[in-house]
């Protein structure tokens, strides 16, 4: 099964497998001779499928076909890869952008939620800012039931709605994060 892996990974992959030799194989597949990163970390997740395959089979479970194995190597090489190699602008760009400057006395309110389409729950959060665009309270509140994505905006609103009066906001609007 082990061969059968690395010839098709040559073959369904980009990956530059080194030649293999039958006592070295794991060896051969870690050489420094192997100088790209993205190689070296296609091989360490075909090993890992590998490592997975023969714990199913030892445990008596359905084995996974070739096939399958070598695409959860390349998507969790391709996830990986992606998580730990962000391009700083990237990061740069992802910065929340900076509030604006509202009159003295008046105050912004956040609001946002979220719906889980699976169990029908959702949250909802509220946050009051004034005119420095400092913090001045906030909620945030777990609903075990709901309609759908925009009860559970609307809901947030109400959240600022009642937010503001505890603390003894009058003058204020609300900002939505929904999308």
């Amino acid at each position: 099964m082990v061969k059968l892996f690395w010839d098709q990974m040559k073959n369904l992959s980009v990956v530059k497998i080194p030649p293999l030799q039958q006592l070295t194989r794991a060896s051969d597949l870690i050489d420094p001779a192997c100088t790209r990163k993205e190689n070296a970390a296609m091989i360490l997740c075909g090993l890992w499928a590998l490592w997975m395959a023969r714990n199913d089979r030892r445990h008596d479970k359905e084995p996974r076909p070739v096939r399958a194995l070598i695409q959860w190597a390349t998507d969790t090489t391709f996830d990986l890869w992606q998580m730990n190699h962000l391009e700083k602008s990237r990061i740069l760009a992802n910065k929340s952008p900076t509030l604006e400057r509202h009159d003295a006395g008046w105050f912004q309110c956040n609001v946002d939620a979220s719906f889980y389409k699976g169990d029908r729950s959702a949250a909802s959060g509220a946050i009051l800012r004034d005119h420095d665009g400092r913090a001045c309270g906030g909620t945030a509140k777990w609903h075990n039931y709901s309609l759908n994505a925009l009860t559970v905006e609307a809901l947030a609103c109400c959240d600022g709605l009642q937010l503001a009066p505890d603390r003894g906001v009058r003058r204020f609007f609300f900002e939505g994060m929904g999308r």
